[in-house]
């Protein structure tokens, strides 16, 4: 079994999720995205290399690890992953909306905040 490790910009990220769909969505919205999200954490303890890879190959140019992206099943959000050999650990990098710009959070991730 792989170990799961998750990186504090997830959380971050589900936090503001969770907050905009408070204030937007039923309480049944909240319950799926953490039913999600908890079914794709245990998938990925059984079978890291689950996601389909983002880049040619497993390794990215440079000896890079290649990123793997998971979509959640009910609910339009993604998972973005690296898995690290030996062991198998994965860490989980980021949860995107389906129609988040994906830009906009590369820019958090340099600055550790979000773009204006």
């Amino acid at each position: 079994m792989a170990r799961v490790r998750i990186h504090p910009d997830v959380l971050a990220s589900l936090n503001e999720q969770r907050d905009w769909i408070a204030e937007h969505r039923d309480d049944g919205w909240a319950e799926r995205l953490q039913q999600d999200l908890d079914e794709a954490l245990a998938a990925l303890t059984e079978f890291p290399r689950i996601g389909e890879a983002a880049s040619t190959g497993e390794r990215r140019a440079g000896g890079g690890k290649a990123l793997r992206r998971l979509p959640l099943r009910r609910t339009p959000f993604v998972l973005w992953y690296a898995v690290e050999e030996p062991g198998d650990e994965v860490w989980v990098l980021r949860l995107f909306h389906s129609r988040e710009s994906r830009f906009r959070m590369r820019k958090r991730s340099r600055r550790g905040r979000r773009a204006p």
